[in-house]
């Protein structure tokens, strides 16, 4: 004679029941939970994950000439700079060691002078007039410095010789290049009085027509 079970009573029972009545429940509310987000694991100081190496430079970017020398300024590379820096040492020399050198082989007593004594007499020459900052006065100048010494030249010259005709070229010629160094003379007075106010004016002048 076989024995029949009796069902389950008290809350087991009914949970039992429950579960048999909706197996899809315990799915559904699984499925019904809000799903936690990963948390970022550790990184390194450039904000690579650790672990992995951080990206580096493309290879567009390192083979572009123009990333190479980084922290240098285009055109300031030694070679240039040193080519410039000759440039401006020679353009220096031109300003002021040239024409007194020029002026040292032209009088023609290199051996009684240096070359340094005619910069500084060139110098001492410019201070006595005034100091002037205007190049073309400075240039006017020094023309007047070299005629006044081959004047001198010349009529020494004429004293040192006793053929009449000689000495007649050589005073003509004084002649002519002191009438020279007074014309130079007038133009650098001229250019004084003048050239600096019609600079400093600073108005426009406009021709009346009609």
């Amino acid at each position: 004679m076989s024995k029949t079970k009796n069902p389950p009573h008290g809350p087991e029972a009914q949970t039992t029941m429950a579960r048999e009545m909706s197996p899809g429940t315990e799915s559904a509310s699984a499925a019904a939970q809000p799903r936690s987000k990963p948390q970022p694991g550790p990184s390194d100081s450039n904000g690579a994950p650790a672990g992995r190496a951080a990206p580096g430079p493309s290879a567009a970017t390192s083979s572009d000439p123009r990333n190479h020398g980084a922290g240098h300024r285009p055109g300031l590379d030694t070679a240039k700079h040193a080519h410039l820096q000759r440039l401006a040492q020679q353009a220096e020399s031109l300003r002021t060691e040239l024409f007194p050198t020029l002026m040292a082989d032209a009088i023609g007593y290199s051996a009684n002078f240096d070359a340094g004594a005619y910069v500084l007499y060139l110098e001492r020459l410019l201070e006595e007039a005034g100091n002037p900052t205007d190049p073309v006065e400075k240039m006017l100048l020094k023309q007047l410095a070299i005629a006044d010494f081959r004047i001198a030249q010349l009529h020494c010259s004429a004293a040192a010789t006793d053929a009449i005709e000689v000495v007649k070229i050589y005073n003509s010629a004084a002649a002519r290049l002191t009438g020279e160094f007074r014309r130079v003379a007038l133009a650098l007075s001229v250019y004084r009085n003048q050239a600096p106010k019609s600079r400093s004016d600073g108005k426009l002048k406009v021709a009346k027509t009609g």
